[in-house]
């Protein structure tokens, strides 16, 4: 069940720099990365819990990177604006099998890797 298309703020260059994460992203080809990237993991037997799916948006077309089946970074930004628990839904996922019928989501939120304060850990 996709929860969230995110956006990877990265920094171009050699080696390139990963910055952190804007949750949601809105982009004209989000229903189909969606589309693809639950389509991608259920091919993968026995993967339960949170499932990151690194993905390619073009203007018309979406292409799979890869699959990291842990929790991403991109959480903690979930965390901040679902209308639920994510970690009951992953809980419930692995140890009962059972998903919500919708997980929604409110706002919008952006998680800087160098920031604990934007993780919502000030003091950190």
């Amino acid at each position: 069940m996709p929860l969230s298309l995110n956006l990877q703020l990265i920094e171009a260059g050699v080696p390139y720099r990963y910055l952190g994460s804007r949750v949601p992203f809105r982009h004209p080809m989000g229903d189909r990365a969606m589309e693809l990237a639950a389509s991608a993991v259920g091919l993968i037997p026995g993967v339960k819990g949170y499932v990151g799916v690194d993905l390619v948006l073009a203007e018309d077309h979406v292409e799979l990177i890869e699959i990291n089946p842990r929790i991403t970074t991109s959480y903690i930004g979930l965390r901040r604006v679902a209308q639920m628990n994510p970690a009951g839904a992953i809980w419930n996922a692995c140890m009962q099998d059972t998903l919500p019928a919708h997980f929604p989501l409110d706002g919008e939120t952006v998680i800087w890797k160098d920031d604990p304060g934007s993780w919502g850990m000030p003091g950190l």
